[in-house]
C-alpha cells in the first residue's frame, strides 16, 4: 500500500499538475487568440458558401440574434444550433425582400408551396441556394429552421475536430516548453524513485538488524533512523540542477523529456476533463457550463 502511495505522490500527481497546467495554458492562447471564435467563423464561411465573410455569413453575424451572443470587439465563440437556424431563416427572407425577384412569384420545392422555398430560390449565392434546397427539398412549410438547426449541428462536429487538431498542436507546444523548462525527465524521476526505494529498504533492514542483535547500540540505531527520516523528505529531481553529463547522457535525456512530453500530451485532456466535472476552467463556455 506505501509503495502504490509513493508512486502516486511521486509520478502521477506531478504529471497531473503538469498536465492541468498545460491545458490551462492552451485554453488561455486559445483565448488570446480567439481560436474558437476563429475555427466558429471560419466554418460557418464554409458552410454558407461565404469565404470572405463579406455575402451571407457577415450577415448571418450582423443579425441580432447572433450579435446579442458577442462580446465586444469580439466574435461569438458558440452559437446555438437554434439561434443560428432562426437567424439563417430570417436573412434568407431579408435578403429575398430586398432583392423583390418576381421570376417565379409561386416557386415550390417537391411540390410543397413554401414561403422559405419562395425566398430560397431569390438567393444570388449558387451554392448556398443549392445546399438549402438539398436541405429542404422534401420538408413541411414551417419546418425549414429544424432541418437546418440539425445541418448546422453535423457542421459543427467537424468544425469540432479541427479544433480539437488545433489545440493538440497548441499543446504540444506547451508540453515541451514545461517539460524542457523543469527537465522533467521520465528516465531520471524513474530512476530516483527506484533508487530511493532501495536505499528506503537497505536503511530499514539495517536499522531493525541493530535493534534485534545489539540494543545497547542506539547510537547507530538513531543515526540509521535519522538517515531515513532525511532519505524520505529528499526532493523530486525536478530541474536543471545535480544534473550529471556522461558520453550518453544526450540520448537518454532526450528520451526522457520526450517521454514527459508525450505523457502530459496524452494526459492533459484527460485531466482537464475531468476537472471540468467539478469546476468550469475554461476561459470560453458554453451557456450550459456557467450554470
Amino acid at each position: 500500500m506505501e509503495s502504490v502511495i509513493g508512486v502516486i505522490g511521486n509520478v502521477v500527481l506531478p504529471y497531473a499538475v503538469l498536465s492541468a497546467l498545460a491545458m490551462l495554458l492552451v485554453e488561455f492562447f486559445a483565448r488570446v487568440i480567439s481560436l474558437r471564435e476563429s475555427v466558429l467563423q471560419s466554418a460557418i464561411r464554409h458552410m454558407l458558401a461565404d469565404e470572405s465573410g463579406e455575402g451571407f455569413a457577415g450577415r448571418i453575424y450582423s443579425h441580432p440574434l447572433i450579435k446579442s451572443l458577442s462580446a465586444p470587439d469580439r466574435k461569438p465563440a458558440y452559437i446555438p444550433a437554434r439561434l443560428f437556424a432562426t437567424a439563417l431563416v430570417d436573412e434568407v427572407h431579408n435578403l429575398a425582400e430586398e432583392t423583390n425577384d418576381e421570376r417565379n412569384p409561386r416557386a415550390s420545392i417537391g411540390g410543397i408551396d413554401s414561403g422559405f422555398a419562395r425566398s430560397v430560390r431569390n438567393l444570388v449565392h449558387g451554392e448556398l441556394r443549392q445546399a438549402l434546397m438539398a436541405q429542404t427539398r422534401n420538408m413541411g412549410n414551417g419546418n425549414e429552421a429544424i432541418v437546418i438547426q440539425k445541418w448546422y449541428d453535423d457542421v459543427m462536429d467537424q468544425a469540432s475536430g479541427t479544433y480539437r487538431w488545433k489545440t493538440v498542436q497548441i499543446l504540444t507546444c506547451v508540453a515541451f516548453v514545461i517539460v524542457f523548462l523543469t527537465n522533467f525527465d521520465a528516465i531520471r524521476i524513474t530512476n530516483h524513485i527506484a533508487d530511493r526505494a532501495l536505499i528506503e529498504r537497505v536503511i530499514e533492514a539495517k536499522t531493525k538488524a541493530i535493534a534485534s542483535t545489539d540494543t545497547s547500540t542506539s547510537g547507530a540505531l538513531s543515526s540509521n533512523t535519522d538517515q531515513l527520516a532525511s532519505l524520505k523528505d529528499l526532493a523530486m529531481p525536478i530541474g536543471w540542477s545535480g544534473e550529471q553529463y556522461s558520453g550518453a547522457w544526450s540520448v537518454m535525456k532526450l528520451i526522457g523529456l520526450l517521454t514527459s512530453v508525450l505523457a502530459v500530451i496524452i494526459g492533459a485532456p484527460f485531466v482537464f476533463d475531468s476537472l471540468n466535472r467539478f469546476m468550469v476552467v475554461r476561459f470560453t463556455v458554453k451557456p450550459y457550463e456557467s450554470q
